[in-house]
């Protein structure tokens, strides 16, 4: 499985109408497309996003160095957040969006709790459920 990540690959206007046809489906493929004014915003939940390994991936990359950085941008958030921007590219940061990292941590707990059954029902009957 690997680690997955969220991305966000955000494009000017102009320069969407330039991702090759031929490409776009591969580079883009699973994503949701936000449309605004300025551009478009692909976006991914839980993807696997490696440069190295996913040819997509890498082809996308190379074909946005070609571009003003100001023209796009590429958000990776994954497990390394907020150490990691490696994968990040562009400069688009004033987007319309307000596309960015944002760090949050949970703990989620699927455990059979061993409560027994008389304790919790002499609980519910002096009104106290908690």
């Amino acid at each position: 499985m690997g680690t997955r990540s969220d991305v966000a690959v955000l494009l000017k206007r102009d320069l969407d109408a330039l991702v090759p046809e031929k490409k776009r489906q591969a580079w883009f493929d699973g994503a949701t497309r936000h449309e605004h004014a300025e551009g478009f915003a692909y976006v991914w939940r839980d993807r696997g996003w490696y440069i190295e390994n996913d040819e997509a991936v890498s082809q996308l990359y190379a074909w946005l160095e070609e571009w003003e950085d100001d023209d796009f941008e590429v958000v990776v958030a994954c497990h390394d957040v907020p150490k990691s921007c490696e994968n990040d590219r562009g400069g688009w940061s004033d987007n319309p969006w307000n596309v960015r990292k944002d760090v949050s941590v949970t703990v989620s707990v699927d455990l059979l709790l061993d409560i027994p059954t008389t304790a919790f029902k002499e609980k519910q009957q002096h009104g106290n459920t908690k």
